[in-house]
């Protein structure tokens, strides 16, 4: 499917929702899919123009690939958000962010403050589903 803009995401609804802190180097998030399942993650970022500045933002996010045909199946959604990540984004009131892995790649879109950021490695885990139905 074509993104109704040029580089962003695809014309369906979220396949995420992410809601990050960040505090100096480091960052905490919680993830919920579409399909029910939560991820908590912690990681290193490096924030600009100050490296000691706070941020927070809540995102929508779409897993980009390896989902051309529509949705992303829940296995390869949890592929993609389980385990480490890579990105870089951008909050002042309204921004996005992009990150990727060995499993594809994400695009977000939200709202926030904190400034532009990178972060070279954030950890995911599963922690459960919030309708009972486990993926392991």
């Amino acid at each position: 499917m074509q993104s109704a803009l040029p580089g962003g995401p695809p014309p369906r609804l979220p396949d995420y929702a992410t809601f990050q802190l960040d505090a100096y180097v480091f960052s905490v998030s919680a993830t919920y899919t579409r399909y029910g399942d939560i991820f908590l993650g912690k990681g290193v970022n490096r924030a600009y123009p100050n490296p000691l500045s706070r941020g927070v933002s809540i995102s929508a996010g779409w897993m980009l690939n390896p989902c051309e045909d529509g949705h992303p199946t829940r296995d390869q959604l949890n592929n993609f958000l389980d385990s480490w990540s890579g990105g870089a984004g951008g909050y002042a009131l309204f921004g996005g962010s992009v990150s990727g892995n060995s499993s594809g790649t994400g695009f977000n879109l939200g709202v926030g403050a904190g400034g532009f950021g990178i972060s070279p490695g954030m950890i995911n885990s599963y922690q459960g589903n919030l309708f009972g139905d486990s993926w392991r």
